[in-house]
């Protein structure tokens, strides 16, 4: 028999306030730990939806508890002295916080959130792109200042082959003790060659031999958001089972430390991308069935690049994987930090990731991308924690849509990753502008290290 079953039933019972005269409290699964002021302990247990059970506080229930945290209890012990150790241990265990970081590149996308446990070990650490334009000391800065060789990388997203978004990821690999998982949009075999036209050695390396590349990771491809409708999968990371997979799009990755919070990738594949190149090659009286067939015409690679140059360069977004990021059940109370001063204190902890994601692309469903992706995310319950958007494309005109000021709550944060001086027009002053007249607030992250922005989120 266990030691509860002869406790207490106080399923009436206000905890409120306890919990708010408590000199230290800890929650470990449905049991709640209070030492109050006067050196008493209670303790109780959440049987939801029947109610809270205040126990008994016997040595008896004490040492149990110490043996299922994994502490080993010492007789001794005086019942205020056996619950602050309790206390003590299951906060310095528990993930506490999220520290999400939009870091300060420039033209590109260098993102990352780090789970802290209570002592502010890191308990789990997630990536999104690693790039950036024309600013290479200024990523190798902000990478050597942000990661140590301590660090393991839990997952790293990729979103796009741009070379805005991945050119960091060798200095990254150099930086860190390892990255368990990379998650990357699945590049069908045939679209491939047209990616390879203008890559570099790490392009190419990740686009023919990504296992090679990422030495010792495990590979995550995620498939064409259109071949799932109704995707019901689930994976824990970091994955660690031994073969790469193909997930579909939609496929709730879960933080195995803490379960309440997920990923959730879309991959919006590219195949206006192949529609543009094969149409050019047409007009040009090239004749091919399969873009594998390119290297057939070694002698016409100068004029394939040319090819990609004049019509594709502008479709290679069009395949950037977009990522929820957030609770999957709970609220969590969240403030943003810019340029060294708290912002915002009420936004939601959910964040999405678009990278160079044109919202305006069609489905092949006919739907253009933003409202596609709305409704997935309200089939998941999960538009409603969205709190942070990254404007898609360095804040690009051409890739807003004016919907997605309907995500998520209010207010919310909108940000881009822009150069503080480039020849884009990044990010458009038409996009801000409609952010400011919604009353909401948009953050412009530069290489300017002051223009970080963070968010902290209370779990």
């Amino acid at each position: 028999m266990s030691i509860f079953d002869d406790d207490k039933q106080m399923n009436d019972i206000d905890i409120s306030v306890v919990k708010h005269s408590a000199r230290s409290r800890a929650v470990w699964k449905d049991y709640s730990i209070y030492v109050l002021p006067n050196s008493h302990v209670k303790i109780f247990m959440n049987e939801s939806p029947s109610g809270v059970r205040e126990l008994d506080v016997t040595p008896e229930l004490l040492k149990e508890l110490f043996q299922a945290v994994g502490l080993e209890y010492d007789s001794g012990f005086s019942i205020k002295d056996a619950a602050d150790s309790l206390i003590a241990h299951i906060n310095s265990a528990s993930v506490t916080k999220v520290v999400r970081t939009i870091h300060p590149v420039g033209q590109g996308a260098f993102y990352s959130e780090r789970f802290l446990r209570g002592d502010g070990n890191t308990a789990f650490l997630a990536v999104y792109d690693c790039g950036a334009q024309k600013t290479s000391v200024v990523l190798k800065r902000e990478i050597a200042s942000s990661f140590s060789m301590d660090d393991e990388i839990d997952v790293l997203f990729i979103s796009h082959l741009d070379n805005d978004h991945v050119c960091g990821i060798p200095t990254l690999k150099k930086s860190v003790k390892t990255i368990k998982t990379v998650v990357l949009p699945l590049i069908p075999a045939s679209t491939k060659p047209i990616y390879l036209l203008m890559a570099d050695s790490t392009l190419t390396q990740i686009l023919t031999k990504p296992q090679d590349f990422f030495r010792g990771s495990k590979i995550v491809y995620v498939n064409s958001v259109d071949e799932d409708v109704d995707n019901t999968e689930s994976l824990a990371l970091p994955y660690d089972n031994d073969d790469d997979i193909i997930v579909g799009s939609g496929t709730r990755m879960y933080v195995a430390k803490f379960k309440d919070w997920c990923y959730v990738p879309y991959n919006y594949d590219a195949d206006t991308l192949i529609k543009a190149f094969r149409e050019e090659l047409v007009a040009r009286g090239v004749q091919i069935s399969d873009m594998i067939d390119l290297n057939s015409y070694p002698d016409r690679r100068t004029e394939f690049r040319d090819i990609y140059s004049k019509v594709c360069a502008k479709h290679v977004n069009d395949s950037s994987l977009v990522v929820y990021s957030g609770g999957l059940n709970s609220d969590y109370s969240s403030k943003h930090i810019y340029m060294s001063e708290c912002r915002s204190s009420s936004s939601g902890e959910g964040c999405l990731y678009y990278g160079d994601a044109n919202l305006n692309r069609a489905s092949k469903m006919n739907i253009p991308m933003v409202y596609n992706i709305a409704s997935r995310l309200l089939n998941y319950n999960l538009n409603c924690h969205i709190g942070t958007i990254q404007l898609p494309h360095h804040g690009a005109n051409g890739n807003f849509n004016v919907a997605l000021l309907t995500f998520g709550q209010q207010p919310k944060v909108y940000f881009a990753s822009h150069g503080e001086i480039n020849n884009y027009g990044h990010p458009s002053t038409a996009v801000i502008g409609q952010i400011l007249a919604n009353n909401e607030s948009y953050y412009g992250v530069t290489e300017r290290r002051y223009s970080a922005l963070r968010q902290i989120i209370n779990l």
